[in-house]
């Protein structure tokens, strides 16, 4: 009997050997089919064309709402505005949103547009901006804020009758005049030096210009920029390290910059965290936030209407310091913004064309600044950024010990 029983054994064990490839073949491709549905999904919102298509990705319906009642400002909206930041309404010009790129302009517009109910505008013309943020095209007193880069405007092309030069994000007709070409506001975002760069590599080294247009084509994506990936087998060390040294002395030149617009026009400048926006308790993130929009003249909405809670649901708000979500005291800490419209715009600013989605075989900072010898590169960035970084609180990468 022993035979057969062997030859039984055998033959099951056979079966399930079979079997298992076979087990694990429909797995892959259950995933496969999965993440090409997410793939369609994202890639069907980053093609909408209209503000309520895109607003899709919003499960809120208070916050859909704020996201598709984003609009210019009107002319008295404007004089609004320009009166609480003591400016002339009719020689208004607009705070420049003043960074880095790399530093999360992007998000940061999406924040202040929910917050606020206005777009921004730029002195650019991303074409792979226009569809997420309607107002990319507009500089002038119409929008909140203007997006510029001190590296490519620096202080003396932002005064009076400053013609901005020719930047890599313009088409060739591009006009070379900004309507508002005298600002004497900023507010700037920081962030890690080498969290910048390395996103702002990822952009430079993917972003096609050329496969965007303004009118979206099914099936057709903006390539790279904004929410791009780079493989890790893709990557090139050599021409990493020379683009970082050439952006650590840009992002330190920056401050002088600002601190030309802090000297010339007192009360002007304002500076905020990247990482006070994106990290820690969700009222220190709301609190950043609220920051920025005193900053820009943003008017407090009426505590009784700026929401319409009781026609929505309302999201939860978390973290918040003793005394309670709703009272007056969270009103004053958040220097009398209402709480759940600066909420919708932290989930609004989760839209899949802003952030880049996470890939195990992507390029992260682990593997470019951690991986051998690349200490060497992480001290010769410090030495060239470390004076202004170290002001701001930010360090050498992952605690290394750099020689003077």
């Amino acid at each position: 009997m022993a035979q057969p029983i062997s030859v039984v054994l055998f033959l099951v064990a056979f079966l399930l050997l079979c079997s298992a490839p076979a087990h694990a073949s429909a797995q892959q491709q259950q995933q496969q089919q999965q993440q090409q549905q997410q793939q369609q999904q994202q890639e069907m919102l980053l093609h909408s064309t209209t503000t309520e298509q895109q607003a899709g990705y919003l499960q809120d319906k208070q916050c859909r709402d704020m996201f598709n009642a984003r609009r210019e400002m009107t002319q008295e909206e404007a004089s609004t505005v320009a009166a609480r930041l003591g400016a002339s309404s009719q020689s208004f010009c607009p705070a420049l949103l003043w960074t880095y790129t790399g530093t999360g302009n992007t998000m940061t517009r999406m924040l202040i547009e929910v917050a606020s109910g206005w777009y921004t505008g730029s002195v650019y013309t991303d074409l792979s901006l226009v569809d997420t943020l309607p107002g990319e095209y507009v500089c002038g007193p119409s929008v909140i804020a203007v997006k510029a880069h001190p590296q490519w405007h620096p202080f003396s092309s932002v005064q009076p009758d400053g013609i901005r030069p020719a930047t890599p994000h313009d088409p060739p007709d591009a006009k070379d005049v900004c309507p508002c070409s005298s600002f004497t506001r900023a507010v700037a975002v920081i962030r890690d030096p080498y969290a910048t760069f390395l996103a702002e590599y990822k952009r430079l080294r993917s972003h096609d210009y050329g496969s965007c247009s303004l009118a979206a084509v099914p099936g057709k994506e903006c390539s790279g920029g904004h929410v791009s990936v780079i493989k890790r087998a893709e990557f090139n060390s050599t021409d990493f390290r020379h683009e970082v040294l050439r952006m650590a002395k840009e992002w330190a030149a920056m401050f002088d910059s600002y601190d030309a617009v802090k000297a010339a026009h007192p009360g002007g400048f304002y500076l905020a965290r990247y990482e006070e926006l994106t990290a820690g308790p969700q009222e220190t993130r709301l609190q950043a936030l609220a920051g920025i929009l005193q900053a820009l003249g943003v008017p407090q909405p009426a505590e009784t209407t700026a929401t319409g809670e009781s026609e929505s649901e309302s999201l939860p708000l978390q973290d918040t310091q003793q005394g309670g979500n709703n009272d007056e005291k969270l009103h004053s800490r958040l220097l009398g913004y209402h709480p759940q419209q600066l909420a919708c715009a932290f989930e609004a600013a989760k839209h899949p064309a802003i952030f880049r989605p996470s890939d195990p075989a992507g390029i992260n900072q682990e593997f470019v600044y951690a991986a051998d010898g690349a200490e060497a590169l992480v001290c010769d960035v410090w030495r060239v950024v470390g004076g202004r970084a170290a002001q701001h609180g930010y360090g050498p990468y992952n605690g290394t010990v750099c020689a003077s």
